[in-house]
């Protein structure tokens, strides 16, 4: 299964019509006659766009400038375009209906009849009355399809007199890929093929920060690219030139991973299958969400800390962790699920809990274990998602990391152990210290007969690291 994204080419604010061609009186130029043109393909480069002209006639980009495509129109060739006492007789309709033409229009067309129309009714031009697109939606933004399934696109605008109306025969499709799917002119889609993202992408990218070459038996140089631009070819610093590619043409895919894992961090799963996965065939679960909060972060210039507001405000977030039904809660988030602290948080909070700065000047990765992570990236990738992250876990509580914070002697174990407090209230303070709590009646028989039978300082440290390795302490809950 996968998802395919759809190129809509018709622009919020001259690309659409809808008026009825047969009612002269509410043909215009604007909202009828240049929508057609586009949809017609007349502006584009392989015919009369700016750039090419073919035979003279330049019209803007995909019906951008009015006033330019109406004097282009109406006004250019001595007005031999048009013609409003003979329509039929006009240049424009003979040469899009002839035999020469590309489109070769039927007379009882809807096209040729927008034509004929807006040339009867004086062939007026733009002006600041005509109402404009203000909203333009699709009956939805995304479609996942097998392959040889299909699915048609409904295209709904708003105009600023208030009108509403589908719009969709009005539009002109197009697919990024069509070797992997194709779309006709009424919006409907044919999956050809299952569509991936391919290893050489993320070699491309990764080459962008340092000299990378593949484990293949040829070993060959990957060149630095990014989705099949490449990097580098002018002699410029290839970090500099992806940077410049994710604020300009990549921005929404950068916005697109930064909310993702924004929204993994916080709920503790992700909306893919994988957190770094966010291809067409990923799977996304909840339709809509994250292009929502794609927008979200665009729109307030890539504000973090407004998406940690819309995320921890939101009531997904504030439910508690009481499990409902499975498998229906983890799709549909009718719970908060329990996750696991990062690894730097669970590194940070062990240090804040025992009251110790030990192994701080060494960082993180002093505290690693070594793991084989030989062989291609994208299976280095699926090994630490299966087991990398929790072997680590399991590592940090049984380091010796662990073990100097607790024996630190400007610690909090060691200032117990120092302390005249009795093993009760020592008992007490711990649980407090890590878990915000009294002992419940249980642990205090567990702990007493722990103390009974064990030294003061071996007593302190074991109930300590007992304390750093429940799950009421490694889970956010």
């Amino acid at each position: 299964m996968w998802q395919l994204l759809l190129t809509l080419t018709c622009w919020l604010s001259v690309a659409v019509g809808t008026v009825a061609a047969d009612d002269q009186q509410r043909v215009s130029f604007a909202r009828d006659v240049m929508p057609m043109s586009t949809k017609l393909g007349c502006n584009t480069t392989a015919c009369h766009n700016v750039l090419t002209g073919k035979g003279g006639l330049k019209l803007s980009p995909l019906g951008s400038d009015y006033s330019a495509d109406y004097r282009a129109l109406a006004r250019s060739n001595a007005g031999r375009l048009v013609s409003p006492i003979d329509p039929d007789s006009s240049l424009l309709l003979k040469r899009l209906s002839g035999p020469k033409s590309t489109v070769k229009l039927e007379h009882d067309s809807e096209a040729y009849r927008t034509f004929r129309n807006w040339m009867a009714n004086g062939a007026k031009g733009p002006n600041a009355a005509d109402a404009r697109v203000v909203d333009l939606k699709t009956s939805t933004s995304r479609v996942v399809l097998l392959k040889g399934d299909s699915s048609e696109i409904q295209v709904t605008a708003r105009w600023s007199d208030g009108v509403i109306r589908d719009v969709t025969r009005w539009c002109r499709f197009e697919i990024e890929d069509d070797a992997i799917a194709e779309v006709s002119g009424t919006g409907k889609i044919t999956a050809k093929q299952h569509a991936e993202w391919g290893v050489d992408d993320f070699q491309g990218i990764a080459a962008a920060f340092n000299d990378h070459a593949d484990r293949s038996s040829q070993q060959k140089l990957v060149q630095p690219s990014v989705f099949g631009l490449r990097l580098g070819t002018d002699g410029q610093d290839t970090r500099e030139q992806l940077a410049v590619w994710l604020i300009g043409e990549g921005r929404m895919m950068l916005a697109r991973n930064i909310v993702h894992r924004y929204w993994n961090h916080f709920f503790g799963q992700s909306l893919t299958m994988w957190v770094d996965d966010l291809t067409p065939s990923s799977g996304e679960r909840h339709a809509g969400l994250l292009d929502y909060l794609t927008k979200e972060l665009v729109e307030h210039e890539f504000d973090v800390k407004h998406i940690i507001r819309l995320m921890c405000g939101s009531r997904v977030y504030q439910l508690g962790n009481s499990p409902v039904r499975e498998p229906v809660e983890q799709w549909f988030a009718s719970r908060f699920t329990p996750i696991r602290m990062t690894d730097s948080g669970l590194l940070d909070v062990m240090r804040i809990a025992a009251g110790s700065r030990k192994g701080q000047e060494k960082g993180m990765r002093a505290a690693r274990p070594k793991m084989n992570m030989e062989g291609d990236d994208e299976c280095s990738r699926n090994q630490y998602r299966s087991w990398g992250a929790p072997v680590y876990r399991l590592f940090l509580t049984n380091s010796e990391e662990l073990t100097e914070m607790l024996r630190d002697p400007d610690g909090i174990a060691s200032r117990l152990v120092k302390g005249d407090a009795s093993t009760d209230e020592i008992s007490e303070r711990m649980f407090f210290r890590v878990l915000h709590r009294k002992p419940t009646d249980k642990e205090w028989q567990q702990i007493r007969a722990h103390a009974a039978k064990t030294e003061r300082a071996a007593y302190v440290e074991d109930v300590f690291w007992a304390l750093l390795n429940t799950k009421e302490f490694l889970f956010i809950h």
